[in-house]
């Protein structure tokens, strides 16, 4: 059995100069290059059929997949495939074939790549937008970055090989691959550098070069001479309450780059906050060019639905599980207008909303393989419908289940969302403020965290069953009062009716920028406003003193 001790997995952002590299390292014929990765499909098809192997045979049907050799000798084999970096493919490959398995990250910063990909692949008869808004190559650059990012905060046993010693260090930086490989010296032929062209990114992109330049992760010292973006700024600024400036900053963008759509999405939550819903929803809605809002678009030539015709739509609930619990409100006008609906999720939430009354419902993950004449992203129903928050409707649509009798009054307490959530850092607030300004009241108090930060939970909140969505929707049920963080134990017990009390940060999430305590979504929520960047006192003195009222 192979012992996977010299083999070494090759990932990184695309086009950042791993094919350059990969060039170099397999002139040494001790090293086995498989350049065009087809273990990674395989590896990829073998973790879709999983149930129809054992976890034991795992390791032997990987050393097949890799195509190994019986004696390895000194040989080292690099399998070169950007997706290495999606942590969740290799945490299988980690913790049920071999913890042995290296990694070589080759990353740069993506508006090199991205002028590489318009300067190669662009065709003469399309504008630079378009291209740069369908481009399936710059659609693998963004997802590629993506894996980079959490492969590098989560693998220690990593090289980093940086794209810009590429041109004038790549014969130091073979030589520490080399070394961390554990591989003999070898007289490499550099002359493919001689063929390396240097473009210039800034005049290739123009206005969206901000779009690519993006945070250097692996290097901070390179990170800290980058001079802040006017878009950072704007962002900066509201995060910290500052909106008077932030409003500026984002207008005068507006004015410069009419076509920034991050610049138009975070226009959208000022017009939000303006009350003026539609609109606001509009430059949202432009995010999703540039990958910040919803999910990632559907492989289809099929329609996005108009929300007139009649046929099958493939309506997707997008975002986080909060997201998909809060635009189920939606679908019966949408059945009611279509006459038939089927309804895509997250595979958690499938036996949660058949046990509400949903039907013709599949996995994110089925839509390739479903049929369907439109589609429609959930997170632009607002759009869809023309709607204004005149035409919202607070009133509860998913049911909440009989209260036992014995339960005296209870308040659920949820503290903490999830933790990959872009700006969690920004909506976290330590949760002993939440305990303090809860306790000692004559009521039963349950911990409705179920995941991250649960056993924080203090000896007076008591444990409760929250294996899947439906014994949280019966847990709530049970309350009387849920005081929750913006997460999606909130939307779901406001959904339901329960009376909710979240706290939410100086900037909002888009569904909260309305100003106020009242929201139109939810009759049942009131909201609890942080007014001071990084002070949380307020909005807990305030929610005390309410629930003093409350009790």
């Amino acid at each position: 059995m192979v012992d996977f001790q010299n083999i070494y997995l090759l990932f990184g952002i695309k086009f950042s100069g791993e094919q350059l590299l990969a060039s170099i390292l397999q002139q040494n014929p001790k090293i086995d290059f498989k350049y065009n990765s087809t273990s990674f499909s395989k590896y990829i098809s073998l973790l879709q059929n999983q149930k129809k192997i054992n976890i034991s045979d795992l390791p032997a049907f990987t050393e097949g997949v890799f195509n190994l050799p019986e004696k390895k000798d000194s040989q080292i084999i690099i399998d070169h495939c950007f997706g290495w970096g999606n942590t969740d493919v290799t945490d299988h490959l980690l913790r049920n074939v071999s913890n042995n398995f290296k990694f070589i990250a080759v990353l740069g910063n993506p508006v090199h790549s991205a002028a590489f990909i318009v300067k190669n692949y662009k065709s003469a008869n399309i504008d630079l937008q378009t291209f740069l808004n369908t481009s399936e190559q710059i659609r693998e650059l963004k997802l590629s970055y993506v894996f980079a990012k959490k492969a590098y905060e989560k693998y220690s046993n990593i090289f980093v090989f940086d794209f810009k010693n590429s041109l004038t260090e790549l014969k130091d930086v073979v030589k520490k691959i080399s070394s961390f490989c554990g591989s003999e010296n070898f007289d490499y032929d550099y002359s493919i550098l001689d063929f390396v062209e240097d473009l210039n990114a800034e005049e290739i992109l123009g206005e969206f070069y901000d779009d690519f330049d993006k945070l250097i992760f692996w290097d901070a010292e390179q990170e800290k001479l980058k001079p802040e973006k006017d878009l950072d700024k704007q962002l900066r600024l509201a995060i910290h309450g500052d909106f008077e400036e932030s409003r500026k900053l984002v207008d005068k963008i507006e004015k410069e780059k009419p076509n920034n759509h991050r610049a138009a999405f975070n226009r959208g939550w000022f017009k939000m906050a303006d009350g003026e819903l539609f609109q606001g929803q509009l430059l949202l809605d432009r995010g999703r060019l540039e990958g910040i809002f919803g999910n990632e678009l559907p492989r289809t030539t099929k329609p996005i639905w108009d929300g007139e015709s009649k046929g099958k739509v493939l309506y997707i609930l997008e975002g986080g599980f909060g997201d998909q619990i809060h635009a189920i409100r939606y679908i019966n006008k949408v059945h009611d207008i279509c006459g038939d609906v089927l309804i895509s999720c997250g595979k958690e939430l499938i036996p949660f909303l058949a046990a509400n009354g949903h039907k013709n419902l599949i996995a994110h993950e089925a839509i390739d393989y479903s049929y369907f004449d439109y589609w429609m992203p959930s997170m632009s129903t607002i759009t869809v419908f023309d709607y204004e928050y005149k035409n919202i409707i607070g009133e509860p649509y998913i049911k909440k289940l009989p209260k036992s009798k014995k339960i005296k009054r209870r308040i659920g307490l949820k503290w903490s969302g999830n933790p990959e959530f872009e700006h969690e850092q920004h909506r976290k607030f330590p949760a002993q403020l939440l305990f303090d300004a809860v306790k000692d009241f004559d009521v039963e108090y349950v911990s409705l965290q179920r995941d991250e930060e649960k056993d924080l939970k203090p000896e007076w909140v008591k444990s409760v069953k929250l294996n899947e969505w439906t014994d949280t929707q019966y847990e709530i049920s049970q309350c009387d009062l849920v005081v929750s963080s913006c997460t999606s134990v909130a939307h779901l017990a406001a959904s339901m009716g329960v009376e909710t009390w979240i706290i939410i940060p100086v900037l909002p999430y888009y569904l909260w920028a309305l100003p106020g305590e009242k929201t139109p979504y939810y009759d049942s929520v009131t909201l609890f406003r942080q007014t001071k960047y990084g002070d949380w006192t307020e909005p807990f003195d305030k929610l005390t003193k309410k629930l003093k009222t409350w009790i």
